[in-house]
């Protein structure tokens, strides 16, 4: 992936991201970065999760 190459390059070394869809159309990606290696938890992915999920009611 272009996106996760370009973070690396940069020093980002944990990644996380989620998919944002509306009804049956992939609209792209939420994408999140940090230097802190495993630095995403699970909590951080859930949340992640229903942020893509529930955007559109934000």
């Amino acid at each position: 992936m272009p996106i996760r190459a370009k973070l690396t390059d940069e020093g980002i070394s944990a990644h996380m991201y989620n998919a944002m869809a509306l009804q049956d159309r992939m609209l792209g990606f939420l994408w999140f970065g940090s230097f802190q290696q495993g630095f995403f938890t699970d909590e951080y992915l859930e949340i992640g999760q229903e942020f893509a999920i529930n955007w559109r009611s934000c």
